[in-house]
């Protein structure tokens, strides 16, 4: 008796998933790009870029409000909470 495995294409794609170790971006990314390293540092991320000639002011009218209390799309009051703690987090 002949036994026949087979295997699909999304089982495939696990198996190589999984047999994978994580990469550094040093070797997912070109050499050649390697000299833009710096600009997807964590740190980087936490600030904002430096003022350039290109930006310009957006310029309110006087009556405008200084803050809308709305909600833009309903959330659960878990997701409430952790918008909330994201917010002091990070703001």
């Amino acid at each position: 008796m002949e036994i026949v495995k087979q295997t699909n294409v999304a089982q495939q794609l696990a198996i190589e998933a999984l047999d994978k170790q994580e990469k550094t971006w040093q070797e997912l990314v070109p050499k050649q790009y390697h000299k833009f390293g710096s600009i997807f540092s964590e740190k980087d991320l936490e600030r904002f870029p430096g003022t350039r000639k290109w930006d310009h002011a957006i310029d309110l009218k006087a009556d405008a409000p200084t803050s809308i209390d709305c909600c833009v799309y309903p959330l659960s009051p878990k997701e409430k909470e952790e918008q909330k703690e994201f917010l002091t987090e990070n703001l």
